[in-house]
């Protein structure tokens, strides 16, 4: 073999050097480069299913923060809230409150109907479901449900039920029943502490 080399002109030898080193390139392109391009492929795939997940990530921390910023928001009105409520609520302290509220609006109470005994409300964890009826005109029974929403005491009105009674054409006769939700000194603390959390 050594011997066919040498008695190749310098042209032919020059000439099957460079075919052998195109075949050594070539195959060096395709063990090589081929998968280098694979991999590079790979890679910008990962990189653009990752560009997605940060962008996902960033729209929900601008999320979050809108959400801290409700959050804090709700802690400031429910402060405002709580330095209102009473200090002593007392079982006639619910009673009470609604009866003046009825007395300023010209409404009469008809029912009052607490679920459980108002008497040892110091004890209760939980708010009080309390059940109203209430006669009156549609003005003074629109001014006495805000005047009861207000109420420092009252949770929440739970329901609200309107039909239309004997009346005249300037005041038509309403009769309401509301369910409210009256807080109890301990369920006003829990407010209280899981504010200071």
């Amino acid at each position: 073999m050594i011997v066919k080399w040498r008695s190749l002109s310098i042209r032919h030898q020059l000439g099957f050097l460079v075919v052998a080193m195109l075949v050594f390139l070539l195959g060096m392109h395709l063990v090589v480069w081929r998968e280098m391009d694979r991999s590079i492929a790979m890679l910008q795939q990962e990189t653009a299913r990752l560009d997605l997940e940060s962008q996902g990530l960033i729209q929900k921390m601008g999320t979050l923060k809108v959400l801290e910023n409700d959050i804090t928001q709700l802690r400031e009105n429910l402060s405002f809230r709580i330095q209102q409520f009473p200090q002593n609520i007392k079982s006639n302290t619910f009673r009470r409150d609604v009866v003046e509220i009825s007395k300023r609006r010209n409404v009469t109470i008809r029912l009052w109907k607490p679920e459980v005994p108002l008497m040892n409300l110091q004890d209760s964890e939980t708010s009080i479901p309390i059940t109203v009826k209430l006669e009156g005109d549609f003005q003074g029974t629109l001014q006495f449900l805000d005047e009861l929403r207000r109420l420092p005491w009252v949770q929440s009105i739970a329901s609200l039920a309107l039909s239309s009674g004997q009346g005249s054409e300037d005041s038509p006769f309403i009769i309401t029943n509301v369910a409210i939700r009256g807080l109890t000194p301990l369920s006003i603390e829990h407010v209280q502490n899981l504010l200071k959390a």
